[in-house]
Order: structure tokens, then C-alpha cells, then sequence
């Protein structure tokens, strides 16, 4: 990791630039011609994604800090292990602009890779494919607070009541659930679905789409099915393309499954974890048609009603984890039974608060090896105060107010932080390379 962390204090900035996504009627044959008549569309044509058709401009920051925020270890995990910061220092380096003002993986991917090339490809396609999913719901569908829920936390070691063997059948879900506000009805969220994907083998994105379209159609909530987009990361040395498509499904507001946002929450985490989902069997058009050859397809049927209050405790346990919250941690413990922190505050880490141009953060800083920065990852104050009081309605109102600068294409600023090096998401995460 040396030699990215050395070559990123010559720039000091992190790239933005252009980058190429594929989403046009010749994907949307090849994906649709690959299940034939009916298959796995539900009887719903597989559409290309205009917004996600051809060049449009991204920060690199605003990646790593989606893999930041969400490719975490798990709650329960020691948080003394500083694993929140891997990510940022794994792929730092990991782009550069090419001469036609692409951005693009760098030389030094292969070394973040060296022999696990497979878990690179898979982590880009998550950044990525989170990264596409916003532009999606934002420019198609004018939907603000897009937030992204771990499909995994609820379907681990969990299996429907069926009467045969369940290692004979073949389990599918989606990777991620969205919960996206409309501004014309902030008291409701809508539901949508992501599954990604990544690779750096040339011509695989067909297949991996595939899947992917397989996985979102056998994903529901409540026995209804979502709209979603099935995104695949092409991220070879020297090239990095976006290849998306919208499955099955057309996006009505009236027929669209939404949650409300509590005002309170009652649950505790471990039981709305045991009642957020179940797999249940699923038949045509996901089977084979010839009886003998069939599968028995498992998919994950979520349940709103636990994933309402659910998602808002995950959410908050997300932007503890991130900003190394310890009290936060507690207070979530205290009143809903979720992990605690299991470790001391590693003493390489100091505490900061940075003044951003949209208000305060509060959070904690590492020192990047061989460089005049750190790293900062933190939470906006605000937000942070509203999840101490458990008012998750405020915190909603205070990420609309900040994220509309974003939607004026206006990005943040900070004190001591060069521009394109900070970002906020919508939960209220904060990112920023500081120098030092």
C-alpha cells in the first residue's frame, strides 16, 4: 500500500473527472434475448436507463466514502480495528484522469489487488453501482435522501418453514434496498432495489447482469415486487465503465411500496432483525420449465412493517460505525438492544470537528502514513444529535436542507480541505482528506 498512499501525496487531490455508462437498447437486447419469451421480465420488458447512457461527471471522494460508510464490519465487530478507514486507503490512489479526461483505474490497482483481484472488482462495483443509483433516483425520478440498506443483514441464517431439503434449492435476493424521499410526500419513503456487480474480465458484464436482473426479480416486499437497476462495474487497469439496466417494473408513485418514517421507535433490533424477511419459494418464470431439470428457487420476501423502523436503527448504527461514535453506540444498546462497542478507542486516532459550508461535523482523525493529511470520518453535528434523541423525522428534515446544495450542483466545502477532497452523503456521513 505504499506506493498509492506516496503517489497520492504528489497530488494531494482526489480525482473527478468523466466517467463512460453503458445503458442503451443494444444492452437492453442483449440481457432481454439471454431469458427468452417471459423470462425473468414478470411480464414486464427489461428498459435502458437514458440517465445512465453515456459520459457524466463523478468525484472519486464521493465513492470511497459510499465504501466507507457501507463496507464496514459488521456491528458487532471491534471497532479498535480502524476498519472503516480501509477503503478510503485501499483506493485512494486506485484513479486517475486519462488524456481525454476520463477518469480511470490507475497502474496501482493491481497492486491493491495482488491476488484477491475478485474482492477489488466486487468492492468498485458496490461504490460504483450506489454512486449510479443516486444519479438514477435523483435525475429520473426527482427523489432526495437516497439511503442504502444491506439486504444480507436480514436474510443470514434465515430460512422459510419448507417441506424440501433446502440444500437442494438455489437462494436468491438483491444485494441492497433503497429508501428514497419524494419532496411532495417527505413523510413516506420509497422503496426501490440495487443489486451489484463488478469485474475485470473484458465481455462478462452480460452475464453478470443476468444474474442480476435473476436477483431483483426474486427479491419482494411483502409478496410485491420493486423496481430496481442491476448495475455491473467494468474496472480493468487503465479503463473503468458502468454497465446498468432497469428490470422489470415501471415507476408509478401510487403503486411504488413506501415506508413511513417513525416518529419513535418501539423494537428491539434483534427481533425486527428475526421479522425484516423470510425466503420463500418461488415458481415460473425463474424455473426451468422442464420438471425433471427444475430448481427449487428460493427468493427473500421482506416485511415493511419491521423494516420501517428496522432501516432508521441500521441507518443511525451506520453513522456511529463511520464516525467512531461511541456514545451513539451506547445510547442505540440502551434503548434498543443493539451491539455495543466491543474495544478502546485506538489511540492512533484524535478527535476533530470540521467546519463545512453546510454546517458542523464532528468525528475523528488517522493519520495517513508518508503524507501531510489524514483522514477524517465523521458525522454532521446535527444529525448526530437528532439520532442521540432518537428523532428520526429531524434528522430527515436536516439532510433534505444540506443536500439540496448538492442537488444545485454546488459541492461542499471545508477548512483545510482541498476542493474535491470532502464528501457528505445523504444519511449524513462526512468524508474529508485533511491537511495537516
Amino acid at each position: 500500500m505504499g506506493l498509492n498512499l506516496a503517489d497520492w501525496a504528489l497530488r494531494g487531490i482526489l480525482p473527478s473527472g468523466r466517467i463512460e455508462s453503458i445503458s442503451d437498447v443494444g444492452l437492453q437486447a442483449r440481457i432481454s434475448g439471454k431469458f427468452g419469451s417471459g423470462r425473468p421480465g414478470l411480464g414486464k420488458k427489461i428498459q435502458p436507463v437514458p440517465e445512465l447512457n453515456g459520459f457524466w461527471h463523478f468525484h472519486v471522494a464521493d465513492v470511497l466514502l459510499k465504501l466507507g460508510e457501507h463496507t464496514f464490519p459488521s456491528a458487532g465487530a471491534r471497532l479498535g480495528t480502524l476498519a472503516r478507514y480501509a477503503p478510503i486507503l485501499k483506493y485512494m490512489s486506485a484513479f486517475e484522469e486519462d488524456r481525454n479526461g476520463r477518469i480511470v483505474t490507475s497502474a496501482v490497482i493491481e497492486m491493491v489487488a495482488y491476488r484477491s483481484r475478485g474482492i477489488v472488482s466486487e468492492e468498485l462495483g458496490v461504490g460504483f453501482s450506489l454512486i449510479a443509483a443516486e444519479k438514477w433516483l435523483r435525475e429520473s425520478l426527482g427523489l432526495t435522501n437516497i439511503r442504502f440498506f444491506d439486504i444480507d443483514l436480514v436474510v443470514k441464517d434465515k430460512y422459510s418453514n419448507i417441506k424440501h431439503g433446502i440444500r437442494s434449492a438455489t437462494k436468491r435476493r438483491a444485494d441492497w434496498l433503497i429508501r428514497a424521499c419524494d419532496p411532495a410526500r417527505p413523510e413516506r419513503d420509497l422503496l426501490f432495489l440495487l443489486e451489484s456487480k463488478g469485474t475485470a474480465t473484458k465481455d462478462r458484464h452480460g452475464n453478470m447482469l443476468e444474474k442480476a436482473v435473476q436477483q431483483l426479480a426474486a427479491t419482494t416486499i411483502d409478496g410485491h415486487h420493486l423496481q430496481g437497476l442491476a448495475v455491473c462495474t467494468y474496472s480493468p487497469v487503465g479503463d473503468l465503465k458502468i454497465y446498468a439496466i432497469d428490470p422489470p417494473g415501471n415507476f408509478e408513485q401510487s403503486d411504488t411500496p413506501f415506508l413511513e418514517t417513525p416518529g419513535r421507535l418501539e423494537g428491539n433490533y434483534g427481533q425486527l432483525l428475526s421479522m425484516a424477511g423470510e425466503w420463500r419459494e418461488i415458481s415460473s418464470p425463474l424455473h426451468d420449465e422442464n420438471p425433471e431439470t427444475s430448481k427449487t428457487i428460493l427468493g427473500m420476501d421482506l416485511k415493511s412493517e419491521p423494516l420501517s423502523q428496522l432501516t432508521e436503527l441500521q441507518s443511525a448504527l451506520n453513522i456511529a460505525h463511520w464516525s467512531s461514535d461511541y456514545a451513539l453506540l451506547e445510547n442505540l444498546h440502551l434503548y434498543y438492544g443493539t451491539p455495543r462497542p466491543r474495544a478502546p478507542r485506538n489511540v492512533l486516532e484524535s478527535e476533530r470537528t470540521l467546519q463545512t459550508s453546510v454546517g458542523v461535523a464532528t468525528g475523528y482523525v488517522l493519520r495517513i502514513p508518508g503524507c501531510p493529511a489524514a483522514v477524517f470520518a465523521g458525522v454532521m453535528e446535527k444529525v448526530r444529535a437528532a439520532l442521540t434523541e432518537h428523532d428520526f423525522m429531524r434528522v430527515k428534515s436536516i439532510t433534505s436542507e444540506y443536500r439540496s446544495v448538492r442537488a444545485a450542483e454546488i459541492r461542499p466545502a471545508a477548512e483545510g480541505v482541498e476542493a474535491g477532497n470532502l464528501a457528505i452523503s445523504d444519511s449524513g456521513a462526512v468524508l474529508a482528506l485533511i491537511d495537516l
